[in-house]
């Protein structure tokens, strides 16, 4: 008797990439399936720690599915993988670096000045705990949603993919609600990264 699962690993990509689009379920299983693990292994080198590669991974499947039907791939369904791959785990990486940038400093603002650094002046002082509240001002608010994720981000820690699973939402729609509230919080704080 055929076991068509043993069958399917024979399957070259292009077939599959045709029953992606068809929108048969089994042939994004294969392909994550094949390329998974790899594809993990090389996002880390982009991003801070596995669970972050797994979701750029994550997202790169999940945009594979969504946009089934639209997608061009010319040239290899691998080729097209990796570098699909790479280029969400450099947005991701540069997400992860804009977020700190614009927000470390209102979350964590009484750190002591390090080896060789003047004490900073009343004015700063007062510059520093002024742009704290705005930033606390600007988070509360947000949208509900964006505040909601946001704070689970970055106040708890969660990964944008527990993010999702807590609140059964896609690690895309979580991406999407940080970069919007990202938005929101730089429009709000303008005046003071003007300076």
């Amino acid at each position: 008797m055929p076991d068509p699962w043993r069958d399917a690993v024979i399957v070259d990509d292009r077939t599959l990439l045709a029953q992606l689009r068809a929108g048969e379920e089994n042939a994004i299983a294969l392909l994550f399936e094949r390329y998974y693990e790899a594809l993990c292994a090389f996002a880390i080198a982009y991003t801070s720690s596995g669970a972050e590669a797994e979701e750029v991974v994550d997202d790169v499947f999940l945009h594979l599915w969504e946009a089934r039907e639209r997608l061009e791939i010319r040239d290899s369904v691998k080729g097209y993988l990796y570098m699909a791959t790479r280029n969400r785990a450099l947005n991701h990486a540069r997400h992860v670096r804009a977020e700190r940038r614009w927000i470390d400093a209102a979350w964590e603002p009484d750190d002591p000045p390090g080896m060789g650094q003047a004490l900073p002046s009343v004015e700063d002082e007062l510059h520093a705990a002024e742009f704290v509240r705005a930033v606390r001002d600007a988070v509360d608010r947000l949208p509900p949603r964006c505040r909601q994720v946001f704070l689970l981000h970055r106040q708890h820690g969660l990964t944008y993919t527990e993010i999702g699973t807590a609140l059964e939402i896609s690690p895309r729609t979580v991406e999407n609600l940080i970069a919007r509230s990202l938005r929101h919080l730089r429009k709000g704080l303008a005046h003071f990264l003007a300076r």
